[in-house]
């Protein structure tokens, strides 16, 4: 397949959250136990006590950052329910990991305003290829892929609100779109390219 095949072929094309693990990590999404969902309600339920009911995560900022802040918070709110320490896997998917029962499980933390209202498509999850060292400090294994989405009562950017209403999604299947980013540095236009056919290195006096 050349390039031009290649480009083409990414147009309006789907992959799922399992084939984005399974390529860059070799490790496989399995299916929430409908067993263990009782028990990721009450994590839930925590994370939105420990925020609203102590001030030990408090939030002033813009609502497109407030999950951000979250992460922290499910954190916590693991720990309160599961007694075992999450870790905070910084920037990129997955954000959080932690062990329970000998398994693994990948919580991600959305906050959004409205949760019942008609779905829109703004972007609100994504993945990229990832980095040596990114594919090294997060090392995914087999295990459960689950996003946790808060409602906020923000109307504008301030303190953080949580209504206390959530959703809580099994990851397993997800479908989403390769939207192709073409990118490049100064490296490869003045290195590897070097085509300049004009400059002027005089200053102006």
């Amino acid at each position: 397949m050349n390039n031009v095949e290649f480009l083409r072929n990414l147009e309006h094309r789907e992959i799922t959250l399992n084939d984005w693990c399974e390529a860059f990590y070799d490790a496989k999404i399995l299916p929430l136990p409908t067993e263990e969902y009782s028990l990721f309600e009450q994590i839930a339920q925590k994370t939105i006590d420990i925020f609203n009911l102590t001030n030990e995560y408090p939030y002033t900022g813009r609502r497109n950052e407030f999950g951000n802040h979250m992460e922290n918070v499910l954190i916590a709110g693991v720990k309160e329910v599961l007694e075992v320490e999450a870790k905070n896997l910084g920037s990129g998917y997955p954000d959080v990991h932690f062990e329970y029962n000998g398994k693994n499980y990948y919580p991600e933390c959305k906050v959004g305003h409205h949760l019942w209202k008609k779905a829109d498509g703004f972007r609100m999850f994504y993945t990229s290829a990832p980095k040596p060292r990114t594919k090294a400090l997060k090392d995914i294994k087999d295990g459960h892929h689950i996003l946790f989405h808060f409602e906020h009562g923000m109307v504008k950017d301030g303190p953080g609100i949580l209504t206390g209403r959530f959703k809580i999604t099994d990851l397993d299947g997800f479908a989403y779109r390769v939207e192709a980013i073409q990118q490049g540095n100064a490296k490869d236009l003045y290195e590897n390219h070097n085509k300049i056919v004009v400059e002027n290195r005089k200053k102006e006096t």
